[in-house]
């Protein structure tokens, strides 16, 4: 079942940005993509836009690091240009959610100053019978200024 939702998950985030990173993250306002390279290689990225569920605030998406450059601050770079394009634009605060398994991220966006503020079961029946639970988290701007 777990590997059937992550599947899921992959397909559905395919189909909704990652096939089209350019009209999605680079043709629209207030939206953006970031890659990190080593050695020519694609070795993390990020995206934001305005957050769909609360379009006052921006979303950070697609954080991802290969294993092999973990523990090299790549994430917690990301982490702060995120930050940082959506202050110049004005907006007061980031949210992002993440899954109840990904124990990693969480520590991530905590140590950079990240507060959990709503966890909730997907609503696909198969995340209600594993009690699949994805978490909010929200990194106020005005508060954490000197921390980025």
């Amino acid at each position: 079942m777990v590997i059937y939702m992550f599947n899921k998950y992959i397909e559905t985030s395919l189909s909704k940005d990652l096939n089209n990173i350019s009209e999605t993250y680079l043709q629209q306002k207030d939206s953006c993509f970031w890659v990190a390279e080593s050695d020519g290689r694609v070795v993390g990225t990020v995206g934001c836009l305005p957050a769909e569920s609360a379009p006052e605030f921006m979303e950070l998406k697609r954080m991802s690091v290969r294993r092999s450059h973990r523990g090299m601050g790549i994430a917690k770079a990301l982490c702060r240009i995120v930050a940082d394009f959506t202050r110049e634009r004005g907006f007061p605060a980031v949210i992002l959610y993440t899954s109840v398994v990904q124990t990693d991220a969480q520590k991530l966006y905590e140590h950079m100053g990240y507060t959990k503020t709503r966890e909730f079961v997907v609503p696909e029946l198969a995340a209600k019978i594993l009690n699949f639970t994805l978490f909010e988290y929200r990194l106020d701007l005005q508060q954490n200024k000197e921390r980025d």
